[in-house]
């Protein structure tokens, strides 16, 4: 039987939040995101979805406008 190796981590999102106009549209977003894992992320129109990628791509580093919700990447494994 193979033995199954521990996930490495790809990416972490701690404390992720976003307001417009003082509205909060994303408040504590925490996740884990494997290597080699799909992230889904499902919501109704408005409910912040695509905040929350704006919010990792700029984390990540990925150039262009994206929005800008304060939080912080804990950490970034490239393999």
């Amino acid at each position: 039987m193979k033995q199954q190796t521990p996930p490495t981590l790809f990416f972490s999102v701690r404390g992720l939040e976003k307001s417009f106009d003082g509205k909060p549209v994303l408040t504590g977003v925490t996740l884990d995101v494997e290597q080699g894992e799909t992230l889904v992320v499902l919501g109704a129109s408005g409910a912040g979805k695509t905040v929350l990628a704006g919010g990792i791509l700029r984390g990540l580093g990925v150039p262009g406008p994206h929005p800008s919700p304060t939080f912080t990447l804990v950490r970034l494994h490239r393999g």
